[in-house]
Parts: structure tokens; sequence; C-alpha cells
């Protein structure tokens, strides 16, 4: 009986030729590693086992694991699209258009908010400063009140100065297109009262002039906007459609008007920021 040398070493852990050929793939590893593995009998016969080749990222769903390739360009027109196709339904309903939102109107109404509910709180609180018992002398404690209610006043003026011509949102009256804006055109300005209620200002494109060198403050009114008995019925009807508001007040000599200009890169507020 002839002896036959084994050269490879999985035959040496007592493994058939048939076994041998079996061997581990690390899916980590991206680039699979292929071996092949030879026996050679006494004869000095060469014997070249046959390797299947594997795939080690078959088992992987791409669909699966990679959600972010949803995200089409197509999705992001579809719904470009369908907010387009709102405005134009709202604009047909006779809603004004929003066409411009101050970045800041949450943060003014909270603000106005608080000033109020400070002052409220110094005025209810009061008698406790004449009421706890303590060595402070009454002068001290009238002083002490004093000086606290004129602070909170102080902030609920500065509040209201800062804030009281700040543009919470602009809307068009019908115009909806760029080429259709011109001087006479209405601009629907809401904004904040001393309390912090919505109220909107109607005003004409003419009478706005811009403001230099001037902090919190763009625009201001050089003549007072007049209203036509047609304009004024088509502009509440629209707001009571809209569930905007349920009046409005026209725009005044001298009132002065914030927005964020330089947020203007649409082109209806390019064409508005160009006749003014």
């Amino acid at each position: 009986m002839n002896c036959i040398t084994i050269s490879n070493p999985f035959l040496r852990l007592g493994l058939n030729s048939t076994n041998s050929t079996k061997f581990f793939i690390n899916a980590n590893i991206r680039f699979c590693k292929l071996a092949s593995l030879n026996s050679t009998n006494s004869h000095g016969i060469h014997v070249k086992l046959p390797i299947k080749k594997t795939n080690c990222f078959s088992h992987i769903n791409s669909k699966r694991h990679f959600t972010f390739s949803k995200i089409t360009n197509e999705n992001l027109k579809e719904s470009n699209l369908k907010l387009e196709n709102s405005n134009h339904q709202k604009q047909k309903e006779g809603v004004p258009q929003v066409i411009y939102t101050g970045p800041l109107a949450k943060v003014s109404k909270l603000l106005k908010y608080t000033s109020i509910a400070s002052i409220a709180g110094v005025i209810v609180s009061s008698p406790l400063f004449f009421l706890v018992n303590s060595p402070l002398p009454t002068i001290a404690r009238f002083g002490l009140l004093t000086i606290t209610g004129t602070m909170m006043i102080s902030s609920l003026f500065i509040v209201n100065w800062a804030f009281s011509s700040y543009i919470n949102s602009i809307r068009l009256l019908n115009d909806s297109a760029p080429e259709d804006i011109d001087k006479n055109s209405l601009l629907l300005i809401e904004k904040i009262d001393f309390w912090g209620r919505k109220m909107v200002v109607v005003v004409r494109l003419n009478t706005l002039s811009p403001i230099e060198n001037v902090p919190m403050r763009t625009w201001i009114a050089s003549a007072n906007t007049v209203l036509s008995d047609e304009e004024e019925n088509l502009i509440l009807s629209s707001l009571k459609s809209g569930k905007i508001s349920r009046k409005f007040v026209a725009g005044r000599f001298n009132d002065q008007y914030y927005a964020h200009v330089d947020t203007f890169t649409t082109p209806l507020l390019n064409k508005i920021k160009h006749v003014l």
C-alpha cells in the first residue's frame, strides 16, 4: 500500500477533500479573500479542488438598510408643487397670500406677554410688601416696591418700542405675480399692539419710504393710506374668508415698520423691495 503525503492542512485534521474546501468568509471585510486548496498524491499528481465564489454582501438588502435613498429630487419637486397648488387654491378662494413671515414673530409675542405678566405680578403682590412681618421700615419697603415697579414698566416700554413696528407677516391682496405689483398695490401687514394682540394694518406701497441708520426700523409711512369702499369691502371679505382677522386699520402717517429685508429672496419680495 502506497503511502500518500498530505500537503493540505485541512486533510491533516482528518477532513476529506470535499470538506477541506469549505472556509469561512468574514462579512465585515469588503473584499473577500479567495484561496485555492491543492492536494498532491504520492505519484506527483496535482489535484486542483474547485472553489465556489461567494459574494459576502449578497445578504444585505440595500433598500432596507439605506432608507435615505428614498429621498430624491422628485419628492422635493412634488412637495413644492403641492405647496404651489395650495397657494393658488387659496388665492382663488379670495384668501390673501402670505409672502413674508418674520423670524422673530413668536419671540416678540412672548416678550410682550412676559413684560405684561411681570407688571401684573408686581401689582398683585404689592400688598405683601407691607403685610409680611419684617424689621424693614415702611419707607424702605415702599422704595423697594417703587424701584421694582419702575424697572418692570421700563422693560415693557422698551419691548413695546422694539417690537411695535415689527412685522409678523405680510400678505398680498389679489396680486400674486411679481409683474402685477406696483406702487398702488396693497399690503396686509400683521403686527401686535401694546397688549400683544394681533392687528392687521393695510398699507399702500406708494406711502412707504425706506429708513436709514435707525435701529429696528425699515420703512416709514410718508402719508395716510386712503382706501375706497370697494377696497374696504374686498379686504374685509378676504380677512374673514381666510379667518385672519375681523377688522383692520389703514396705515397712518409716520407709522414705522420693521422687516428683515435681507431675507427678501422670493420674486414677490424682491419686486416689493425694488418698488420701494
